[in-house]
Order: structure tokens, then sequence, then C-alpha cells
């Protein structure tokens, strides 16, 4: 254990200009990597079928539209027109009696 100094020694890293350069150079070659794949990726360009015969979107949302717009139309008011028709002479049928209801049985 008298060594012991020895082994804690500090390590010198030391780098010159063609090494510096190297490691510059193949991280811009990382980076670019990187962002090709990011492209790919997010352009769905890996082969994707279904993206190639993807449905005209505008158009789907312009009809989604369309319905919706429709759909929110208030119906037009037709009380005034039913309160102020005149009813017709003859009287309205009675109504039927209603039936007793049936006892369960203990």
């Amino acid at each position: 254990m008298r060594d012991a100094h020895r082994m804690k020694e500090k390590f010198d890293v030391s780098l010159d200009n063609r090494q510096i350069v190297s490691l510059l150079i193949a991280g811009i070659v990382v980076m670019g990597a990187v962002f090709v794949l990011g492209v790919v990726v997010g352009k769905k360009l890996s082969g994707d079928a279904q993206t190639a015969a993807a449905p005209d979107l505008l158009s789907a949302l312009d009809a989604n539209a369309q319905v919706l717009h429709e759909a929110r139309q208030e119906p037009a008011l037709t009380f005034p027109d039913e309160l102020t028709r005149k009813t017709s002479a003859e009287p309205l049928p009675p109504l039927p009696a209603p039936k007793p209801a049936a006892k369960p049985e203990p």
C-alpha cells in the first residue's frame, strides 16, 4: 500500500490539432445522419403504402364543415303557423281507456 499515491495520479489528456479536427468532422457527420433520419421519419418516407394512397384531405375537411354547418342551422319556427291554423270542424277521436295493471302473483 505504500504505492497508493501513484494509483491516484491524474491523467492528462492532450489532443493535437489533427485529432481535434477529426473529432469535429465525426461530430458533424453524426449530427447530419441524425437530421436526415429525422426528416425521413417525419415525412414518413420509409415506404408506407398507406400514405401513397391518401385521400384528398382538404375536400374531406370541406365536406365535414358543410355537414356541421347544416347541423347547426336552426329549424324554422312553426309554432305561429300551428297556433293560428284553423282546425277542422270534426272533433278528435276519444282516447282509449287505460288498461288496469295486472297484479303480480305472490
